[in-house]
């Protein structure tokens, strides 16, 4: 997963790379099919936007961490579905054929920063 900014006249990007950037918080994968646990995936990203404010008064490490969220997709192989969560809500579902190896999604978030996923099934 990358996340972007839009381009220097989108002036309503909520973060600047420069000023605060973005962290990973966590990565987790699992194969979670029923029958063939193979089948399924589900891959869970955690990331966050530093706080500016924090970092302006030498803040470091944890006691920089600001706004934090989470980006979940759940990708079946056999059926083709595919669901994308940030944060909970939906931001994507789609049915593709099952063979398609290559899958990829992207939304712009609030703060108008736009997040893109690239899956690969194998």
């Amino acid at each position: 997963m990358t996340a972007m900014a839009r381009p220097a006249g989108a002036d309503s990007a909520k973060y600047d790379p420069a000023k605060n950037p973005v962290y990973q918080i966590g990565l987790t994968t699992a194969s979670t099919g029923k029958v063939v646990a193979q089948t399924k995936r589900r891959v869970r990203w955690r990331f966050g936007f530093s706080s500016a404010a924090a970092l302006a008064e030498g803040g470091t490490g944890t006691a920089a961490r600001g706004e934090e969220h989470e980006v979940i997709l759940v990708w079946s192989l056999t059926s083709g579905k595919r669901l994308v969560l940030m944060d909970g809500r939906e931001v994507h579902f789609s049915t593709g054929k099952p063979t398609a190896g290559k899958f990829q999604a992207s939304w712009t978030m609030r703060g108008n920063h736009v997040l893109k996923v690239v899956a690969y099934a194998a």
